[in-house]
């Protein structure tokens, strides 16, 4: 399963308002049903999703510029991967405009929507959730939290009485919880779409969401079996996101050349991993988790960067995180200089 995902812009730090600022995006139907989520966004207004600016790489114009600067022999490599022959094609400005149309129409299943992020859970270390709106059958517009901390989809109850045949039954799954053993039903959702790009069936876990902590107005949380069906770009400076059609990245519509490329690891679990130092030390692994506002580690990676419990730089937070088995945990924080060891070979 591979999961893509480009961040342009610097992320932004906790928010330091709590204004109730919304977007409402103009599809078929009215907007949530759950209610209006305090989110993150440039402006407070009721404009659908932003149009692309002039200077758009994906225009027709700079799809062009960008195929000629290539060599025809790249041309030919780039056209075979996207399935079109360049077999009648001699001269190099015909495979240019052969390759900038097929680039065209791989762009064409983008879905482009307002990035919003969610607020108004000081001290939380979720508070900066993106924030997508999904179309699910009979429950209509229904907001999801994006987590590449989960591997696959969960819904509250709530959503589930809601999408009522949209959503098949499966089987109970047992799991661990604060309280001991618990039961929940993993459903399959149908009919699901975000923009106008249907999803086909989603699987999805029924569980209670506000004991992760999370706020009653979301339906569910979607994971990487979510994040896998798109090469996703996340532009914080412009407030944008975008779903692309997988491939859209090693065909070369996109154009990543300005950006880093970071690999990414499996872990036992299905999470994906990104190899990061602390102060300089030896690499390790981390978790990739777009649901959580800050960076964690543990007091193993903490002291390997020559920070341990007892170090003066250690400050108590006013702060609790729940985990995964649902109990609260203390939090301390401490200044480090994080990287993520990106490919060598991409940097620009």
């Amino acid at each position: 399963m591979a999961t893509s995902i480009a961040t342009r812009g610097a992320v932004p730090g906790p928010p330091r308002g709590l204004g109730a600022a919304t977007r409402r995006i103009a599809y078929r139907r009215s907007r949530s049903r759950f209610g209006t989520l305090r989110l993150r966004a440039e402006k407070d207004d009721d404009d659908a999703a932003p149009s692309e600016p002039e200077d758009d790489p994906r225009s027709p114009a700079n799809l062009m510029r960008r195929a000629m600067s290539m060599r025809a022999k790249n041309i030919k490599v780039k056209l075979a991967s996207l399935g079109v022959s360049s077999k009648d094609l001699f001269e190099k400005e015909e495979l240019a405009r052969a390759l900038a149309n097929a680039w065209g129409e791989k762009l064409k299943g983008t879905v482009t929507l307002p990035l919003r992020q969610l607020v108004g859970m000081p001290g939380n270390p979720r508070a900066g959730y993106v924030v997508v709106t999904l179309d699910v059958g009979e429950a209509g517009f229904v907001d999801f939290l994006v987590d590449s901390g989960a591997t696959t989809a969960l819904i509250s109850p709530q959503l589930r009485e809601m999408l009522g045949a949209s959503a098949t039954d499966g089987a109970a799954i047992r799991g661990l919880g604060a309280g001991g053993e618990t039961v929940r039903q993993k459903v399959t959702i149908s009919g699901a779409s975000v923009g106008a790009l249907e999803l086909g069936a989603l699987d999805a876990v029924v569980t209670d969401l506000a004991a992760s902590g999370l706020p009653s107005v979301v339906g569910g949380m979607l994971g990487l079996d979510f994040l896998s069906r798109f090469e996703l770009e996340l532009d914080f400076a412009e407030k944008t996101m975008r779903f692309h059609p997988i491939g859209s990245v090693a065909t070369g519509a996109l154009d990543v050349e300005s950006l880093v490329a970071i690999p990414l690891a499996r872990h036992p679990t299905g999470l994906r991993t990104v190899s990061c130092r602390l102060n300089g030390c030896e690499p390790f692994p981390g978790i990739l988790d777009m649901g959580s506002f800050f960076s964690v580690c543990n007091w193993m990676a903490a002291t390997s960067a020559g920070v341990g419990p007892d170090n003066p730089v250690v400050k108590n937070a006013a702060m609790t995180a729940v985990g995964v088995d649902g109990r609260p945990m203390a939090m301390s924080t401490a200044p480090f200089d994080l990287e993520v060891c990106g490919d060598e070979k991409s940097a620009p």
